[in-house]
């Protein structure tokens, strides 16, 4: 099972140790739905206007869960990048390489995920997603997101999502792309 939500799938005693020290330093974690199928129509993204940082990365966790579903996962999780990311990142078919690239595909081929709380500062917020690769190995990823206030009602979108290694200097910087 591919992207499954983290509370919902492990079940090796690794896997399982590995969770109860994510859920530890989380403090409130949400029990989330299985993936639906990634769907990207003008009623769905006129409902992310009002999501928070947090329902953002939970929708593109979502979408990626569905990535082998077809392209409307794709669709899905572009429609949050912001305009300064998708100017970096895009077009979709340069995206999806950079999503399907070693760094990033435990985005979607995972045992499971956490999304973590929201650090906010005005129109900027940071987002941990906490996750098990296929491997067993703990893997998490920083979403940044601006408020765009070009957007309809100031939408939230990601700016970035940079991979790092629990436990890593904190100096150290990425070798690879970012998304």
């Amino acid at each position: 099972m591919r992207g499954v939500p983290l509370l919902r799938r492990v079940s090796s005693p690794s896997g399982i140790a590995l969770l109860a020290a994510v859920v530890a330093g989380c403090g409130e974690v949400k029990l989330l739905p299985p993936a639906p199928a990634a769907v990207s129509t003008p009623a769905a993204q006129s409902a992310d206007i009002d999501l928070s940082p947090q329902g953002v990365v939970g929708e593109q966790m979502k979408a990626l869960a569905a990535w082998d579903d077809g392209p409307a996962a794709l669709d899905r999780v572009f429609s949050f990048a912001s305009p300064g990311n998708r100017a970096v990142t895009g077009p979709e078919e340069r995206f999806r390489k950079l999503v399907e690239s070693e760094p990033y595909a435990p985005l979607f081929e995972n045992q499971g995920y956490v999304v973590g709380r929201t650090v906010e500062a005005a129109d900027a917020a940071t987002v941990l997603v906490t996750l098990v690769d296929r491997a067993g190995e703990l893997v998490a990823y920083r979403f940044y997101l601006s408020r765009q206030k070009t957007e309809p009602k100031a939408r939230w979108m990601t700016d970035a999502v940079y991979r790092f290694t629990p436990g890593a200097p904190a100096s150290s910087t990425p070798d690879y792309p970012t998304i």
